[in-house]
């Protein structure tokens, strides 16, 4: 089955949600705005053209409160079903000349499949609305008498939603008033549907109810009752059918799942709401038949699909804290502390980090500039300026280029970045070394003009009695994020003195969950406000939060070429809920969530819809990032070009080492078949202090060990008699240490320029 969904928005003139599901039939949810195409076992695509033009035509003109007066007036549904199907399939053919062929086609596969149970009949043994319905499902010669002819002509000519519900009350007046010509019993034609290929219960669900595509949409389940041909007789035999297909005897109504009863959802197609009344014998059983024949083409093996989407965070600026707001915060909660022994050590350990870094931050944007600028000079373009260059002028006998020409250079330093810091749990340990090089990086942005940001993702504040401020703009079928808090900790749009006092905010909450420190000596360490606790990972969340902030960003600062740089150990919460409107039985929307069930057992098609990329998860066997590499799909999706770079402080203990575990997993690697290839990676990360993973969505994951493993060597010590070639091995093997001790910067700059 080809994917149909940017086809039936463009046809539909807005954005509506094409879904494929384990329902009978194609169907138009006109409240949700949701067609839903039904999984065949091989659905042909002139059928499935067929069904989409068919939904979108109900898209268009099926009003929501056409389906409540049919009820409140008690019309037969099964009429109002095939003659608003004519008319919203004239108007979508009139409106799409091209859609006449899917329809004819459409309509020859269904017929060749005897959908309708009309195959080796006498059609004059139908009733007139099967007939009507028959005649406008393409079925050449069917057998209309003149008087009735005047009721296929009216069925045609139907406008409007009134027209057709006016029409549909009329023509069963004339059904009944010539019950005569309505079929012969005799003849054997009670069973146009074979009354065993019936579902057991007669109803399904709702959400299989919406069965409406290939025009015979509306009718319900309780409608497969009489299926006789004739539908002569109003007797007691068709009324003993009825309630045999339908349980207690109850209308397509009262059949609904009571889970649908509760989301009420209006839904053009063979399920509409309300049904038949018993009293009422004649229906369209033409209708009921291409129920029945459709179910054996259902693919009741298949995976059920779920279908959710990004949500279009126009209210962004509320799910984040400003750096000045945070400035204010942190000022208030260490007002007290100025002349506590931890502050003050940690804020002269901070400034000597960074007097330390300065030498490699300088040698790291030389060699940016200089990788830039071969770069640019790679790309430069030199063309003529139409003036004369005098200086070749006298040159004008034996050469004919004398006029004067200029060097263009692309861009100048068209770069951004944007820092998302996960502050969560599972990042304590590591929290400090994590900073250290997340503050080397905004050095290095400092000092090559390089505009940045840096956000900390956390959900504690939705988890405490601290709530936020964020309320997310509600849509059926949006995943929430909710339950995500951004920190603006650090900006390059910050004064320096500013940007200089957030970092020892931010490192003394580091050094406060680092574990023991010399206290007598450092400070016994002062425990961060409540507000910045560390708490969960919603590292998914904030993925689908940077595919707002990060296009801002670049259009703010007007950056041509932007990086998004996460630093965290990988693992997120699932974003397992999506919204879900319910309808109370007043008729009033409530706002909701409702979870996502099945993301492991089901496929699940996640789209964004500003760009119309969708993503497909479940097919595997269940990497467990899954979810995560969908959404860093989706997010270079929306900013193309842009690098997506991810770092994991990975080292733990004394010694900063990295777990073997931590290399299996990451690389997706088993400890046992995979152990050689453990063992190289495990080599060449001690060798270099980092090593580069690809198997997590990211253009590059760098794992790095902890502080323990990356404190500085100290400068080199050789003999006073020491040979020259000694003197150059100390000092290359010096540089070489000090270098790889900020592997962060060495391979990311590598990367960038």
């Amino acid at each position: 089955m080809k994917d149909k969904s940017r086809l039936a928005k463009l046809l539909a003139e807005e954005d509506i949600h094409v879904v494929h599901k384990q329902v009978e039939t194609a169907a138009f949810d006109v409240k949700n705005r949701e067609l839903v195409l039904p999984i065949w076992k091989d659905m042909n695509e002139n059928v499935q053209d067929l069904f989409t033009l068919h939904e979108v035509g109900h898209a268009f003109w099926t009003p929501l409160d056409m389906l409540e007066t049919a009820k409140r007036e008690n019309i037969e549904f099964s009429f109002v079903n095939v003659l608003e199907d004519v008319r919203i399939e004239k108007m979508i053919q009139t409106k799409y000349p091209g859609g006449v062929r899917c329809f004819n086609k459409g309509y020859e596969e269904l017929l060749g499949m005897d959908f309708f149970k009309i195959k080796g009949k006498n059609l004059k043994s139908l009733n007139l609305i099967d007939r009507i319905n028959l005649h406008y499902k393409n079925v050449a010669d069917v057998p209309f008498s003149d008087e009735e002819m005047v009721w296929v002509e009216k069925s045609n000519n139907t406008k409007t939603p009134k027209q057709v519900l006016t029409l549909a009350k009329e023509l069963y007046q004339y059904i009944e008033e010539n019950k005569e010509s309505q079929g012969d019993p005799e003849n054997g034609d009670k069973s146009d549907v074979n009354q065993s290929s019936m579902p057991s219960d007669g109803n399904e669900s709702d959400e299989q109810t919406p069965q409406k595509s290939d025009g015979d949409d509306g009718k319900q389940d309780n409608q497969e009752n009489g299926e006789s041909d004739d539908q002569s007789g109003a007797g007691d035999d068709q009324k003993d059918d009825q309630e045999e297909q339908t349980p207690n005897g109850s209308s397509g109504a009262d059949n609904e799942s009571e889970d649908k009863k509760d989301d009420k959802k209006e839904v053009v197609s063979n399920g509409r709401e309300g049904g038949k009344s018993d009293d009422k014998p004649f229906v369209a059983s033409t209708d009921s038949a291409y129920q029945s024949a459709s179910k054996k083409f259902i693919d009741s093996t298949a995976t059920d699909r779920m279908y959710s989407w990004i949500p279009k965070l126009n209210n962004i600026k509320d799910l984040i804290e400003t750096p000045s707001d945070l400035l204010l915060e942190l000022r208030e909660a260490y007002k007290g502390d100025h002349q506590n022994t931890f502050f003050q050590y940690t804020q002269n350990e901070l400034k000597e980090f960074l007097a330390s870094s300065k030498k490699t931050v300088s040698y790291i944007t030389k060699e940016f500039e200089m990788k830039k600028a071969a770069s640019q000079y790679n790309r430069a373009t030199t063309s003529k300026t139409g003036t004369l260059d005098m200086s070749k002028l006298h040159t004008y006998k034996y050469n004919d280029d004398l006029f004067a020409k200029v060097t263009t250079l692309p861009g100048a330093t068209n770069h951004g970045l944007v820092f998302f810091l996960d502050w969560s749990g599972s990042m304590q340990e590591n929290m400090s070394g994590t900073m250290k090089q997340l503050f080397n990086l905004t050095e290095f942005c400092m000092r090559t003009k390089i505009p940045f940001d840096v956000y900390a993702f956390s959900d504690r504040c939705t988890r405490s009695k601290l709530e936020s401020a964020f309320k997310q703009e509600f849509k059926s079928g949006d995943l929430t994020i909710e339950d995500l808090k951004l920190f603006n900790f650090l900006s390059s749009s910050m004064k320096k003195k500013e940007q200089f006092e957030m970092m020892h905010y931010m490192f003394m909450m580091g050094e406060a969950w680092k574990g023991y420190r010399q206290w007598t000596i450092e400070g016994y360490p002062i425990s961060p406000p409540y507000k910045f606790l560390l708490g969960g990972t919603p590292l998914n969340h904030a993925i689908v939060a940077a595919m707002k902030i990060v296009p801002d960003f670049q259009k703010k600062h007007g950056v041509e070429k932007i990086h998004t740089v996460f630093l965290t150990d990988g693992y997120s919460h699932r974003l397992d809920d999506a919204f879900t409107i319910i309808t109370d039985r007043d008729g009033n929307d409530i706002e909701t969530t409702k979870p996502v069930q099945g993301w492991r057992r089901s496929i699940t098609h996640i789209t964004d819809p500003i760009t119309n990329a969708k993503i497909v998860i479940g097919e595997s066997n269940g990497y467990r990032n899954e979810q995560t590499v969908a959404m860093f799909k989706l997010l270079k999706k929306r900013v193309p070009n842009m690098n997506i770079v991810g770092f994991f402080i990975a080292g733990s203990g004394k010694r900063g080492m990295v777990h073997k575990n931590i290399i299996s997993d990451k690389f997706d690697l088993h400890s046992y078949t995979d152990y050689n290839a453990i063992k190289d990676i495990y080599r060449k990360l001690k060798k270099e202090n980092v090593v580069v993973c690809k198997e997590e969505g990211y253009d590059e994951f760098y794992i790095l060990p902890g502080a323990g493993a990356m404190k500085e060597s100290e400068e080199f010590e050789v003999s006073p008699n020491a040979k020259v070639s000694e003197l150059k091995r100390a000092f290359m093997k010096s540089a070489n240490n000090k270098m790889a001790n900020r592997p962060v910067l060495n391979k990311f700059v590598g990367m960038i320029a």
